[in-house]
């Protein structure tokens, strides 16, 4: 089974304490909201036993790693619970007396597919918890892989919401698995300012181009819990969208506490729907926008779907029209108009306000219309207004332009297929990146018309010896689908001479490749490379390649298959 990622960065100072004002969680104990009676599922790397935060949070527990104990070597895990429900005066979580339920699904290595999957089954059917948080992720594939699988079952089959980080790659990344699963709530991460964080991966999902993230919420420079052993006193802090995520979950158990009847489905809708766009971000980036526990538990309306949209795939046969239905709630003991209003190129909708009777729903077709339009991402919102009452549900569509499958296939230096530790598929004119997904040694990707590169990093240990290999093949799309195959036997040892005898070498290396509009680095950070630097630059048809070496860590090959 292949490792997920855990995501975590940074040590610096924004509390707990301020975060969950930042999302009006204060307002809600006011009213008695604490999560109450409501069960969330920490799937992560542990938790600290003995930590104060904790120790009367947890009502469950289980480890489905390979490590003997529960206990949280890492201090991901510990972090990450007191964020949804730590009971610290002041470092005190969203939900603060929500039950905690811990799965540990991996440690310093990383979570396994397989722990994970059972951690989840445990989580939604066995305790049946409201709510499971995964701050985790691995590349995102075209097509369903196990965990977003299972999270979209479990979420239709249990009720339960899952809920996700969406990564911390970057404005370059997209949006990890199981994060882009349909039926997950996936939250980017923004600043105390609440502008987004440099780090927080932004969408388009892969398959089809939806908006994912759907949320954000507090997730640089968190103050939380510490695990013994990985700080000096009881709390620390950490940066990345793992952090942004229990801020997330926390209020969702909020939300269950006030509508125990709602399933995980009316819990994300009403969690985007009641969500504060910032000025800026793109709805890739930010979704609907941070979280408003303030607003979502006083609006009496609320609506059914979350997230809706249409893709179009290039040869379909047939109009590029779709109509989606939009059913709106209302609790009150009075009827409400609302006034609609559609932010999109291809939203359209049959009238400008709608009436929901008391008590009761009301319904309006939103009709998708990307006939005419040209290859592109065509987000948008729908927006339902009446007095402070504000809804939105995210809504669009993707036009595909001409586009084929490709099968890539990475070949170790001892013949076997294997996972590349980086692999970016890019323009060089452009700069545009994908990410392709690796299981087993084999990616599927689909890729518009036109010329790209695959950009490989394979590392292997070899008798002992580290070797990475890094190649960078030409991938001309033109007509139909293709395979292309990175074989690292093929591969061509560099070495890096040395200008001055008398330097000291380091162990360590880093190289660097640009091309046109592309770059990429590789390697460790180095600090000083050795007391008088030096550069090799090797210049690779229309590429420049720069490395810096210290030690042997065996051979570092920048010269791939397919690249004179």
């Amino acid at each position: 089974m292949g490792r997920t990622k855990l995501w975590l960065d940074g040590r610096r100072s924004f509390s707990l304490d301020e975060s969950v004002k930042q999302i009006g969680a204060p307002q809600a104990w006011q009213q008695g909201m604490t999560g109450k009676g409501v069960t969330v599922a920490v799937l992560d790397s542990g938790y600290d036993p003995d930590h104060p935060d904790l120790k009367d949070a947890v009502q469950q527990e289980r480890n489905f790693s390979d490590d003997p104990d529960i206990r949280d070597s890492i201090g991901h895990g510990t972090h990450v619970a007191s964020i949804v429900a730590g009971r610290d005066q002041k470092y005190r979580g969203v939900a603060p007396e929500a039950k905690l339920a811990i799965g540990k699904v991996g440690g310093a290595a990383g979570p396994t597919d397989s722990a994970i999957l059972a951690g989840m089954e445990w989580a939604a059917v066995e305790i049946k918890a409201k709510v499971v948080n995964m701050s985790f992720g691995d590349v995102d594939a075209p097509d369903l892989d196990p965990l977003e699988q299972a999270v979209n079952t479990l979420s239709e089959r249990t009720g339960t919401l899952f809920v996700a980080a969406a990564g911390n790659d970057g404005a370059r990344g997209r949006v990890l698995s199981p994060g882009s699963a349909e039926a997950a709530l996936t939250v980017g991460a923004v600043d105390k300012k609440g502008i987004l964080a440099e780090f927080s991966s932004p969408g388009r999902r892969v398959s089809d181009h939806a908006i994912k993230p759907e949320v954000t919420a507090p997730g640089v420079n968190i103050v939380a819990a510490a695990a013994a052993g990985t700080a000096d006193g009881l709390h620390r802090s950490f940066s990345g969208t793992s952090m942004a995520s229990p801020h997330v979950a926390g209020a969702a158990a909020i939300l269950a506490q006030r509508h125990p009847e709602w399933t995980g489905a009316q819990l994300k809708a009403a969690l985007i729907g009641s969500a504060a766009p910032a000025q800026g971000p793109t709805l890739y980036q930010q979704g609907a926008g941070l979280i408003d526990l303030e607003r979502v538990l006083k609006q009496q309306v609320t609506v059914a779907q979350g997230n809706l949209w249409a893709a179009f795939p290039w040869n379909a046969a047939g109009e590029r029209v779709t109509t989606k239905t939009i059913t709106y709630t209302n609790a009150s003991d009075a009827s409400v108009t609302l006034d609609l209003s559609a932010q999109g190129e291809v939203l359209k909708l049959p009238a400008d306000q709608v009436t929901v009777p008391a008590k009761g729903e009301a319904s309006v077709t939103l009709t998708i219309d990307a006939g005419g339009k040209a290859p592109g991402d065509y987000p948008g919102t729908v927006t339902a207004k009446s007095g402070e009452t504000v809804v939105r549900t995210l809504a669009g569509a993707y036009v595909e332009p001409e586009s084929y499958d490709v099968t890539l296939t990475v070949v170790g230096k001892q013949g076997q297929p294997i996972n590349p530790m980086q692999s970016q598929i890019y323009d060089a004119k452009t700069g545009a990146v994908h990410q392709p997904a690796f299981r087993d040694g084999v990616a599927k990707v689909r890729l518009p018309e036109g010329d790209w590169s695959l950009y490989t990093e394979i590392a292997e240990r070899i008798d002992g010896k580290r070797i990475i290999t890094i190649a960078d093949p030409a991938l001309k799309i033109d007509g139909g689908d293709q395979k292309l195959t990175v074989d690292a036997r093929q591969g061509k040892a560099a070495k890096i001479m040395l200008d001055d005898p008398s330097a000291e070498i380091q162990r360590g290396y880093a190289l660097g490749v640009t091309h046109g509009a592309w770059n990429a680095q590789a390697g460790p950070a180095l600090g000083a490379v050795h007391r008088r630097g030096v550069r090799l630059d090797v210049p690779v048809r229309d590429h420049r390649q720069g490395a810096a070496a210290a030690a042997d860590r065996g051979p570092v090959q920048p010269r791939g298959p397919g690249r004179v």
